[in-house]
């Protein structure tokens, strides 16, 4: 780790891994591109199947986009930019000689900025539910979280191995509980151990919590509605190993915020390209109608997402 590394790490009060790229749990479930400042983003044919043509899924604000590509037509992925809402550090908590404040504060929307890239994932594969065009992904619950859990890899098992369940809050509560609630029924005893399955499947559970603000309009930190990550009734599974492309079946693409640009928009010399851009703006009012000064912290990114095997992803409601 650097200098400039380490002085960061102080103002966060934490270490900075830079071999992590994206948050966890979209380092388990997604390819990961980086787009260079003034380029395109070109989807090209990545089949391993004996086909002409592919189709991708991009997926836009709350919508999914039916593309398809060949090997010498790419379709151009829209990149989609979002910025947080102004945050605002009070010029007395810098005084009070709280220098760490502005670092935490950068900190906590970097945060939420993961949050929301994990929040834009799930919400598009669950928008594949046969509706406007879109294939039905999704798994009709009939029977118990066991049965659902059993049906949703027996959905994507022909297309792939390795898979990994994300689920809500409430469904992970239910997988902590079923062997005991499911204990006995009727006078009659089952041995029935969802945990044990998991593991003789190699499904491994991701927990999904947590909210996010989604800023609709306004600049300021009003301006947004707090939603969860991921509903706490939902299930997403994913076979990271499939036979239908390279990789894994969904794809973020970023783009790539260089030095200069950084330097231009901010007035702080940087000499590092980044892939999100946290903006320190002074003196501004506090945002609640005082005219006390404070420090304004935001951050703007752009990334583009597409499913690129869909047969490999399902989810369920199991609400």
């Amino acid at each position: 780790m650097n200098n400039a590394q380490l002085l960061c790490s102080k103002l966060i009060g934490e270490p900075i891994n830079t071999e992590k790229k994206v948050p966890f749990p979209l380092s388990e479930i997604v390819n990961t591109s980086l787009l260079a400042p003034g380029d395109i983003a070109r989807v090209y044919t990545s089949s391993q199947a004996d086909t002409d043509k592919d189709t991708v899924y991009i997926v836009g604000d709350n919508i999914l986009v039916k593309k398809v590509i060949d090997c010498k037509i790419p379709t151009i992925l829209d990149m989609i930019a979002k910025k947080s809402p102004l945050h605002y550090v009070p010029f007395v908590d810098l005084l009070n000689n709280d220098v760490n404040a502005i670092g935490r504060k950068k900190a906590s929307i970097s945060r939420a900025f993961d949050k929301l890239e994990i929040h834009e994932v799930l919400d598009g594969v669950m928008l594949m539910d046969g509706t406007n065009g879109t294939p039905n992904q999704e798994v009709t619950v009939t029977g118990d979280l066991y049965d659902t859990i059993m049906d949703m890899k027996h959905k994507i098992s022909d297309y792939g191995t390795d898979f990994v369940l994300l689920v809500g809050s409430n469904v992970s509560d239910q997988i902590d509980t079923y062997d005991k609630e499911n204990a006995e029924s009727g006078g009659l005893t089952y041995n029935m151990h969802l945990k044990q399955m998991l593991a003789e499947n190699q499904i491994q559970v991701i927990k999904v919590f947590s909210e996010v603000s989604i800023v609709e309009s306004g600049d300021d930190e009003s301006g947004g509605s707090n939603v969860s990550t991921f509903d706490s009734d939902s299930m997403v599974m994913i076979a990271r190993r499939n036979d239908l492309v390279d990789g894994r079946p969904i794809t973020l693409v970023r783009r790539q915020i260089s030095a200069e640009i950084a330097t231009a928009i901010t007035g702080v010399q940087t000499t590092d390209p980044s892939e999100r851009l946290l903006c320190t703006l002074a003196p501004l009012p506090d945002g609640n109608g005082s005219l006390e000064l404070s420090v304004g912290c935001f951050a703007f990114g752009q990334y583009g997402l597409y499913i690129s095997a869909y047969p490999a992803v399902c989810w369920a409601d199991f609400s």
